[in-house]
């Protein structure tokens, strides 16, 4: 298997950088978290491939600048369940 996930994005709308998105190859599941830094999950999703916009909770609000944990737990195209913990720097 094979991720990327950057280490900040810039949700400003100038068209460089405006999405979190976790670049993956040989991935069967996975799932992204992403927590405030309280522990509280603002994002979810089973689709690495679908961008996070900074939204919380699907679009209720915004996320302010500041850090964000994630979790991405997945199951390779070789059968490996793995986990990965990091930290993304969103930037307004």
């Amino acid at each position: 298997a094979s991720i990327f996930v950057p280490n900040a994005f810039t949700p400003d709308g100038d068209g460089i950088n405006d999405v979190f998105r976790v670049q993956s190859e040989f991935i069967q599941q996975a799932r992204l978290q992403i927590f405030d830094r309280w522990g509280a999950c603002i994002y979810d999703s089973t689709d690495l491939s679908q961008a996070w916009t900074g939204n919380v909770h699907g679009g209720d609000y915004y996320a302010q600048d500041g850090v964000y944990s994630y979790l991405i737990t997945y199951t390779s195209d070789f059968n490996e369940f793995k986990t990965i913990r990091g930290n993304i720097f969103l930037v307004r």
